[in-house]
């Protein structure tokens, strides 16, 4: 009895192994005859029009990003495996979120969508979101921004600049739908998520603040309005950075909004430095753009700002 047990197990498990042979290739299905790039912060909608069909789509990044990508199947699970440069598998999720992928290589990743089955068909959306800051609207401070969620799977990316010590808040409000967002700190982390309402953060790091907002119930569409505040500065908060626009000075004015504020050039830094008063106004909001259109014509200016 022990013995003919033990056959029917290895004729089970062969048969089981057999299976996964035929089954394996139907799960992975046919690749896609031609990869499609996908961009940060893009959304791009897909189908999958035969059974055990995969589409490929790829993107360049650089080692030290990090990312995360949404995938979901409009009816069908859509599953999304990410691969590195080498053809490693990295990470992948099912009908969600992957989470922060961090990247060890520069190269060229692939992500590879099929469906979680050898039968299913449907379209499906695909978000990519670099988490480390590559992309995304700049929020500005006292200036509320308003987008809408139009397709399946959008995540819509927002960068800010924060300093160490610096606190702010972040607010989402949404109409016809639930909006939902999330933070991820310079170095791709996620410090926060939330729904339809504000975070508080204290920041813990210097750079580039990632913020995705995205439909928190399924296939959900509507409008949707964020909003940046400082709450704490640091002596970090208050800068000035100078570009250029047609020939003139460009300069990008941080600080606190609602406070009085002077602007100020001279044409020398030889002691004793003579600075002019170019302008006074109230900071309506951080970063403010402000064009010295008369430095087009004239000797090079140095600036400097009172707050």
């Amino acid at each position: 009895m022990k013995t003919q047990a033990s056959r029917r197990g290895s004729i089970q498990l062969r048969t089981t192994l057999l299976g996964l042979a035929f089954a394996l290739p139907l799960l992975l299905g046919p690749l896609s005859n031609q990869a499609q790039e996908i961009a940060c912060a893009q959304t791009i909608s897909g189908t999958i029009n035969s059974p055990g069909q995969t589409n490929t789509y790829t993107f360049v990044a650089n080692a030290g990003e990090s990312v995360t990508l949404l995938a979901l199947g409009q009816s069908m699970s859509a599953v999304a495996d990410v691969y590195g440069p080498t053809g490693s598998r990295i990470g992948g999720s099912t009908n969600m979120f992957t989470g922060p992928i961090n990247l060890a290589s520069t190269g060229t990743y692939a992500i590879r969508v099929r469906a979680d089955n050898s039968e299913s068909t449907g379209t499906y959306g695909i978000s990519l979101t670099f988490l480390t800051g590559r992309c995304g609207t700049q929020l500005i401070w006292g200036l509320p921004t308003t987008n809408t969620v139009s397709s399946l799977a959008e995540v819509d990316s927002y960068t800010f600049r924060g300093n160490a010590g610096e606190a702010v808040t972040i607010t989402t409000a949404s109409t016809n739908f639930t909006a939902a967002a999330f933070v991820a700190g310079p170095n791709g982390a996620i410090i926060a998520n939330w729904v339809n309402g504000v975070t508080t953060l204290d920041l813990a790091s210097t750079g580039t603040y990632t913020v995705g907002v995205y439909s928190y119930y399924f296939a959900g569409t509507g409008t949707y309005s964020l909003a940046l505040s400082y709450t704490r500065l640091v002596p970090a908060s208050y800068r000035l950075g100078i570009g250029a626009t047609n020939g003139a000075a460009a300069l990008s004015i941080w600080g606190q909004i609602g406070r009085s504020t002077t602007l100020r050039y001279a044409t020398s830094l030889a002691t004793p430095i003579q600075w002019l008063t170019l302008t006074n106004f109230s900071l309506p909001w951080s970063p403010y753009r402000f064009v010295d259109w008369a430095s087009a014509n004239s000797a090079p200016r140095f600036y400097q700002t009172v707050q």
